[in-house]
C-alpha cells in the first residue's frame, strides 16, 4: 500500500524536474479555489485567470445585507472595492460582499 507523497510537474527551462509535496500542491489548489476572485463580480463559474488579491479575501460575506461590490478594471490591471452608493458604513462598519453561489 503506498501513498503519493511527491509529484513531479514538468520540467523547467533548465532541464530539472521540478517536485512539489502532494500536501503543497493541495494547498496551492485550495488557496486558488477559495480565496481568488473572477474579473467579473458576476461570473460565479470558475474563471480560467483568477485573481489573488491580497486581504480582499478577508471581507466578510452576506448576500442580504452586502454593501460593497468589486471590479476589475482590464485596462488599468487594478481591482477595486467600492461602497455601494445606496448603502452607508458607519464608521467602524464592515464592508460586506456577496461572493455568490459557491461552484459545484
Amino acid at each position: 500500500d503506498q501513498c503519493l507523497t511527491d509529484v513531479v510537474l514538468t520540467r523547467d527551462r533548465y532541464n530539472e524536474r521540478i517536485r512539489l509535496r502532494l500536501q503543497d500542491l493541495l494547498w496551492a489548489y485550495l488557496v486558488l479555489t477559495t480565496r481568488s476572485f473572477s474579473k467579473s463580480q458576476n461570473d460565479f463559474s470558475i474563471d480560467p485567470e483568477p485573481l489573488l488579491v491580497p486581504l480582499a479575501d478577508f471581507i466578510n460575506h452576506d448576500a442580504g445585507h452586502a454593501n460593497a461590490e468589486w471590479r476589475f478594471d482590464v485596462s488599468e490591471q487594478t481591482f477595486r472595492v467600492m461602497v455601494k452608493p445606496e448603502k452607508e458604513v458607519p464608521c467602524g462598519g464592515q464592508i460586506l460582499f456577496n461572493y455568490g453561489q459557491p461552484p459545484t
